[in-house]
C-alpha cells in the first residue's frame, strides 16, 4: 500500500511539468533545445564586418559589442564584437559548476531512495522502510525546488532576450 501511495505521489509530481512542457511545444531534450536556440542566434547575427577585439568606439549592447563604422556607403553599420570577456567566462563556468553540483545532489538522493527502498522492502526492515519515506519525501522536494529554478531561469533568459531584441 505505501509502494502505490508513494508511485501515485511520484506521478502527480512529475507529470504536471512533462504535460506542460509538451503542450507548450518546447523540445524534451536539452540539447535540442541548445541548437535550436544557436540556429536562431546564427540567423540573427550581423554578418558582415565580424572583429575579433573589441573596437575603441564599441558601444556595449547585451553580450557583444556594436562598432559603427562608416563603410564609405554614407551609412554607418553595426560590427559585432564575438568575444566574451572573462566575467561571462567566469559566469559561466559557475553556472555549469552548480549544474554539476545539482546533479549529483540528484543522484545521490535517488541512490539512497533506490537502497533504502530495497532494504525496507526487500528485506522488510521497519527503519529502513520509514528512512526511504522520508528521503522519498526530500527527494520530491528537491525535484520541486529544481523546477522552480529551471523556471526563473528561463524567465530571466526570456526577459534577457527580449531586453536585447529591443
Amino acid at each position: 500500500m505505501v509502494v502505490l501511495i508513494l508511485a501515485l505521489l511520484w506521478i502527480a509530481v512529475l507529470a504536471p511539468p512533462l504535460l506542460r512542457g509538451r503542450a507548450d511545444g518546447r523540445p524534451s531534450a536539452s540539447v535540442s533545445s541548445f541548437r535550436r536556440q544557436l540556429s536562431s542566434l546564427q540567423r540573427t547575427a550581423p554578418l558582415s564586418g565580424i572583429r575579433i577585439n573589441q573596437p575603441r568606439s564599441a558601444v556595449r549592447v547585451g553580450q557583444g559589442a556594436y562598432h559603427l563604422s562608416n563603410h564609405g556607403r554614407g551609412h554607418q553599420a553595426p560590427v559585432f564584437s564575438r568575444s566574451l570577456s572573462s566575467v561571462q567566462r567566469q559566469a559561466a563556468a559557475r553556472r555549469a559548476a552548480q549544474r554539476r553540483r545539482r546533479q549529483n545532489v540528484l543522484a545521490a538522493l535517488f541512490g539512497l531512495a533506490l537502497f533504502t527502498a530495497a532494504l525496507g522492502f526487500g528485506l522488510h526492515v521497519r527503519a529502513a522502510m520509514f528512512a526511504h519515506f522520508v528521503i522519498d519525501l526530500a527527494l520530491l522536494g528537491y525535484l520541486y525546488l529544481l523546477v522552480q529554478i529551471r523556471r526563473t531561469e528561463d524567465e530571466r533568459a526570456m526577459r534577457q532576450l527580449w531586453t536585447n531584441a529591443a
